[in-house]
């Protein structure tokens, strides 16, 4: 299997995974670490001396090594690529979370109310906070597994065929989601007409 540095691969280097943003001048490229959302750079030639001795590794090897099933079932979104206030929200329970690391349920209530309070905003519920913590902790500490989750409220039914939604989802990719970037309205409206 072959691989190539471009823009949107995922590697696997220095214990995270990061998603390559953009190619700098001077062979360099803008790597963004997808649990914290912070970015370094790295030349080219450094990430191929770290491909050759192991260090880095693209996603799909990675996965593969793991054994963790199909890429496609593995694959998220970025940190930066949520909304800023979906953002908030899972610094916010990242903060409940990591105040109440190895605390017990009833331990926990005070910690809570006391971040709650210094965060100037309602207390989430002890349950809450300790099913974000296993969520986060079953993820790898991927802060991106404390994003809320609004799509798995209400109605849980498709509204639309399976069909549609394919056919959606590949336009916005070659439209919306690529270094061409049509408007978000030239996508819909493509999305309509077919």
């Amino acid at each position: 299997m072959r691989f190539k540095f471009d823009v949107g691969e995922r590697v696997a280097l220095d214990g995270g995974i990061f998603s390559l943003r953009q190619q700098l001048d001077g062979n360099r490229w803008r790597l963004e670490r997808e649990d914290n959302g912070e970015y370094v750079i790295r030349t080219q030639e450094e990430m191929l001396t770290l491909y050759r001795e192991n260090a880095l590794k693209f996603i799909t090897e990675h996965l593969a090594e793991l054994q963790l099933g199909d890429v496609e079932d593995k694959i998220s979104l970025s940190f930066r690529d949520y909304p800023q206030t979906l953002r908030e929200l899972a610094k916010q329970r990242l903060t409940f979370v990591k105040k109440t690391i190895g605390l017990a349920q009833g331990e926990a209530l005070g910690v809570i109310e006391d971040v709650a309070w210094q965060l100037d905003i309602e207390a989430p519920s002890v349950q809450a906070v300790f099913d974000w913590r296993k969520r986060y902790e079953k993820s790898g500490k991927n802060i991106c597994s404390l994003i809320p989750n609004f799509a798995q409220r209400g109605n849980r039914t498709a509204r639309y065929p399976v069909e549609v939604l394919e056919i959606s989802i590949e336009l916005l990719h070659t439209n919306y989601l690529s270094e061409q970037r049509k408007s978000i309205e030239a996508t819909l409206s493509e999305i309509r007409s077919v």
